[in-house]
């Protein structure tokens, strides 16, 4: 983990509450790993105090390192941050957090949902650069809110899901997983991200199939390291009743989590 200066050489709409902005890094930053995050600050001043976090949705190696966040403008920060355009400047703490642990399954299935494709576009580059087998399934309300990088993502098939049918297979995102999860051999493992309530339909799915689950959990992050505990995820861990999303996730093993308790 390192602080490091960055300049925005892209900030640029995607969709229409989606922004994509890049970042080139000044000086040696660790490479993060698939599902790791970042924590932003704009500007030198202190408003907001502090730091946003984002999930990071790929990363380039090289003289100068390259970072791109998918965003959605929602809060006073963002929506500024959306109309700077690009050439500011921004701080930029990380990586941080828990990643993806892929292991040697024999297909993986990548579930995302609304904004929960940026940890899983990163994801299933570095699976395609790799060489293993995986199909990413991505869910929005409509063809509109869909964003899939096929440039970002590299090879490997794709299905999509959408509440009103006008992109792929009309549904919720889970209802492909199901489908998927019925017609797989030998062994597999799914990693999602996406809104609270679908990574708990997933973790359910999951659950009731026996296959292993890794879930990037959404939630309001402060310091970002694991001080404040102001990110907690009920846990069914007894020696660790209680995670910190920042830290032991933002992926956590689906069964480690106490969705009950968490959806209070």
């Amino acid at each position: 983990m390192r602080d490091c200066r960055a300049v925005a050489v892209g900030n640029v709409k995607v969709r229409e509450n989606l922004w994509f902005l890049t970042l080139d890094l000044e000086g040696d930053f660790e490479v993060p790993q698939p599902g790791q995050f970042v924590q932003l600050r704009m500007g030198a001043g202190t408003d907001p105090l502090l730091r946003r976090p984002f999930s990071i949705a790929s990363f380039s190696e090289g003289r100068e390192s390259s970072l791109n966040i998918l965003y959605a403008p929602a809060g006073r920060w963002t929506r500024l941050l959306a109309s700077s355009g690009e050439g500011f400047e921004m701080d930029v703490l990380g990586p941080l957090g828990k990643p993806f642990s892929p292991a040697e399954e024999d297909r993986s299935l990548l579930v995302a949902g609304g904004r929960g494709v940026a940890p899983l576009l990163y994801l299933s580059r570095r699976m395609a650069d790799a060489g293993r087998r995986f199909i990413s399934l991505v869910g929005a309300r409509t063809e509109d809110d869909v964003y899939w990088n096929e440039e970002l993502a590299g090879s490997g098939e794709v299905k999509f899901a959408t509440e009103d049918g006008s992109l792929g297979s009309k549904g919720m995102v889970t209802d492909l997983l199901e489908k998927e999860i019925a017609g797989v051999g030998g062994r597999s493992a799914v990693y999602a991200c996406g809104p609270m309530g679908m990574l708990r339909a997933v973790s359910k799915i999951c659950s009731r199939a026996g296959i292993e689950c890794q879930v990037s959990v959404e939630t309001v992050f402060a310091c970002g390291f694991g001080v404040c505990r102001g990110c907690v995820v009920p846990s069914t861990i007894a020696s660790s009743p209680n995670l910190m999303a920042c830290s032991d996730g933002p992926v956590l093993n689906a069964k480690d989590i106490d969705w009950e308790r968490f959806s209070e």
